[in-house]
């Protein structure tokens, strides 16, 4: 037993650097609910907006007779971009098949084209990412033209969209 009041342990006492980590674990923890209770701080308190692009899928299909879609080679679609932060990439994932005209797009009125290459395709996606890598997707599809019928000469070719 010590009598002597003059001796305390300090091993028990905090430290500054004790005292120091306490107040940023709570200012942390502090900083970490303020934020959680107005959102979190996310799109609307950073100006985000809605990304889209329009139209979102092109359907081609050859002429009649077109059984390899050779014809359909050189169509192209004018993807306009809504929303979003710029710049924006742009990416194919079949290059030969989907040809796009720019692969970074900004601007007021942010667009590009997209050219179906040759032969017949299913889905080929071309990738947009804002500036906060949100995406988007456009799609184009290329179908084989009807076989020819012996008895009839006429040809069509048609392009659908989807929004």
């Amino acid at each position: 037993m010590c009598r002597d009041k003059t001796h305390i342990r300090t091993d028990t006492m905090p430290t500054k650097q004790n005292v120091f980590k306490i107040l940023s674990i709570a200012s942390t923890i502090a900083l970490s609910i303020a934020l959680s209770s107005c959102g979190g701080g996310g799109d609307v308190a950073a100006g985000l907006t809605d990304f889209s692009v329009s139209p979102t899928e092109v359907k081609w299909t050859g002429l009649k007779g077109d059984t390899l879609c050779q014809r359909t080679a050189g169509g192209e679609t004018i993807v306009t971009i809504v929303g979003g932060t710029p710049p924006y990439r742009v990416v194919s994932s079949s290059p030969d098949g989907a040809i796009v005209s720019k692969t970074e797009v900004t601007g007021k009125n942010p667009s590009f084209k997209v050219t179906t290459g040759a032969g017949c395709m299913d889905s080929v996606t071309v990738l947009i990412l804002d500036y906060h890598s949100r995406s988007a997707v456009f799609s184009q599809t290329v179908e084989a033209g009807e076989e020819l019928d012996t008895t009839t000469a006429t040809t069509t070719t048609t392009a659908t969209t989807a929004k």
